[in-house]
């Protein structure tokens, strides 16, 4: 327990002042806490103030009670959330955080209430507070405007999540009595079954492939029969590919954000880092791009970034993520193939092997999820491998029909 410093002293109007000690602030200035009371002597006085003192020493009174939520969070950001989490992870709680402190950033962490979260919640759902812009075409030239309407409510759960996590710190830290985030309920999100492609829409995607620039077609390949996360496949180098075994290896991801541009970075979780098998045909397509790749290198002569990534620009630099993002959307309307985001080529991936038959853990295994099971076979020391089913599962399920046809045709 805290040995508190306080001292008494009586008032010209009677009164007697308590104060307490409670060293500095996370910046260095002093705190010291005071009341007010009456006593019919010095003797009483100090009682009084000894009860002052084990009520700030129980915490009873804090730190909190003084500090904004906009301070705070910038502390936090500073001290925490920097140093402890992922870049892109930071990025978007600043992002988030923008519309937190614009609502609430002046209010003290002790005076929050669990109606000031609902008014907010519901603000977003309303479209009080939208940071978001679109860019538009007015009289031929581009602009950005303000979107409008209400926020989904995924986000604002997101919101909900993020600030709930910051104050359940500030708990921990001794900063607050409660988290009141723990008795609000934010908007609920209805559930929606992922979107992927059907075994029979995934070959009409490949075919599609044949007539689009080979970089675009290996990242969408790899995507749908490995079930590779979109920062896993840009993050790829040649030395993580053994075209021997047909196998490749995870040990690292390519993102962005608008602080720091393109950066490598870890896996998302140490179970992210493994190595899959892939087929024959995505073995001999990855061939045909290194060909390609080595010519490109080539011809950029002196303007070439050294480099061992698969997915570069024309002078060796690494492909922005959100290229291809931006890219397949336009590729799926330009071929009539069902709406369906570049993420969720990893979901059919996912769905092909289950409706081929195979087993959910060995799947789990494959896209490189947590979980109860895989955390027994985890090794720290070793990268784990998926099933060598998996290119037999996927070559069945979307190359069977090629190649039936060969086998006609020969006959």
């Amino acid at each position: 327990m805290i040995n508190l410093a306080g001292t008494c002293r009586q008032l010209k109007n009677g009164k007697w002042e308590l104060a307490v000690s409670l060293g500095t602030d996370l910046k260095g200035k002093r705190i010291r806490k005071y009341k007010y009371v009456e006593a019919s002597g010095k003797r009483e006085a100090e009682k009084l103030l000894a009860e002052f003192v084990a009520e700030c020493t129980r915490g009873d009174y804090s730190e909190g009670e003084r500090m904004l939520l906009k301070d705070y969070a910038q502390l936090w950001l500073k001290d925490y959330a920097e140093k402890q989490l992922k870049k892109k992870t930071v990025s978007r709680y600043k992002t988030l955080m923008e519309r937190i402190l614009e609502a609430l950033g002046n209010k003290r962490l002790c005076d929050l209430k669990p109606t000031h979260l609902i008014q907010f919640y519901n603000m977003l759902q309303e479209d009080g507070i939208r940071k978001d812009k679109v860019k538009v075409k007015e009289n031929g030239e581009e602009k950005f405007i303000q979107k409008s309407g209400g926020l989904s409510p995924k986000t604002i759960r997101h919101h909900h999540a993020l600030l709930s996590a910051m104050l359940q710190d500030a708990v921990e830290w001794g900063l607050l009595k409660e988290n009141i985030c723990e008795r609000v309920k934010p908007p609920k999100v209805p559930k929606a079954e992922k979107t992927v492609f059907t075994i029979e829409q995934a070959r009409e995607l490949i075919k599609a492939l044949d007539k689009e620039e080979l970089k675009y077609k290996v990242i969408v390949m790899l995507a749908i029969f490995t079930g590779f996360r979109r920062g896993e496949i840009m993050g790829l180098e040649w030395s993580d590919i053994d075209f021997e075994e047909g196998l490749i290896e995870i040990n690292r991801t390519s993102l962005y954000t608008a602080e720091d541009g393109i950066y490598e970075d870890t896996t998302k979780t140490k179970s992210s880092q493994r190595a899959a098998y892939i087929p024959k045909e995505i073995v001999k397509l990855l061939k045909e791009y290194r060909v390609e790749w080595n010519s490109n290198k080539a011809k950029a002569k002196d303007k070439w970034h050294e480099t061992n990534r698969l997915f570069v620009q024309w002078n060796g630099l690494p492909m922005h993520p959100d290229t291809i993002s931006q890219w397949f959307p336009k590729f799926i309307r330009k071929h009539n193939l069902p709406y369906v985001t570049f993420h969720g080529l990893r979901h059919t991936h996912a769905s092909i092997l289950l409706a081929m038959g195979m087993d959910i853990s060995s799947i789990a295994d494959q896209l490189g999820h947590e979980s109860i099971e895989m955390l027994i076979k985890t090794y720290a020391h070793t990268v784990r491998r998926s099933s060598k089913e998996v290119p037999k599962y996927l070559s069945n399920a979307l190359f069977s029909h090629q190649n039936s046809k060969n086998k006609n045709l020969a006959e």
